[in-house]
């Protein structure tokens, strides 16, 4: 914290200290680095531009923080998505990305937005003729399938 003594004189006569005037501007770092909203870079901040109002600052990149979404979707498998907003405070908002996904039989897909997905993905195998592929479903389609 500052402290500007320039501007403090000891009284003599009452022996404590008096103010001249208005302190200058302090240039010390108020306080440790101060990270964005999404702690992907952090800044020092000077006494003289400290706004204890202030709820904090944003570096102005993807906030990147994984979503409490349901899922998305990979070749491989199974991944999480990522806030795809400017560096914000708070919560991140509910995921928007549309994902196609594949009922639990595996024959019918569907577009779907992954904030809305209610259950977790059923892994299945499915067996169409001579070939055989895993597939993992996401919502129970008009089929009767028994999945």
């Amino acid at each position: 914290m500052c402290i500007a003594l320039s501007s403090w004189y000891l009284d003599q006569n009452e022996n404590q200290l008096s103010f001249l005037g208005p302190c200058p501007p302090c240039y010390q770092v108020h306080r440790p680095p101060q990270p964005c909203f999404c702690g992907k870079e952090t800044r020092l901040i000077k006494c003289a531009d400290f706004d204890p109002e202030s709820t904090g600052w944003s570096c102005g990149q993807p906030c990147s923080s994984p979503l409490t979404c349901n899922i998305g979707l990979l070749d491989e498998g199974v991944r999480r998505h990522t806030c795809q907003e400017t560096c914000h405070p708070g919560s991140c908002p509910p995921c928007q990305i549309q994902e196609t996904v594949s009922c639990f039989c595996g024959k019918h897909l569907k577009d779907i937005r992954c904030s809305d997905i209610k259950e977790p993905p059923k892994p299945s195998r499915i067996i169409d003729g001579n070939v055989s592929r895993s597939c993992l479903g996401f919502y129970q389609c008009e089929e009767v399938c028994g999945r």
